[in-house]
């Protein structure tokens, strides 16, 4: 799990920030913090995932997949000092759309880590 440290609280991402990735299930946005850590924050709607366990579910499998990109000092990457938050788009989630999800995250820190 995340430390809570490198978890970005989703209420105070600013709103005009850049929208990194836009594909099929995850919306991407990162933002500047003057930190020399990255932080990584997850919305997960109702629409989504209707039972709170099922919600809490994905945000740790999202946190999961982001934690070697969150807490990242400064000189280690090109990629410090950033906000990041992850959108999931209101989908019917079964065992395959998982699968996929997983996969487009997996392809998005691929891509922040370059």
């Amino acid at each position: 799990m995340l430390a809570k440290k490198y978890r970005l609280p989703v209420h105070r991402f600013p709103a005009g920030a850049k929208t990194f990735y836009r594909g099929e299930h995850i919306t991407l946005k990162t933002s500047n913090n003057n930190l020399f850590y990255n932080r990584v924050g997850v919305i997960v709607t109702r629409k989504t995932a209707p039972k709170a366990t099922e919600r809490n579910r994905l945000r740790r499998k999202i946190f999961d997949v982001f934690e070697e990109i969150a807490g990242t000092p400064a000189d280690a990457k090109a990629l410090a000092g950033k906000d990041l938050l992850v959108i999931l788009k209101p989908i019917k989630l079964d065992r395959d759309t998982e699968k996929n999800l997983l996969e487009e995250l997996n392809l998005i820190k691929e891509r922040l880590t370059r």
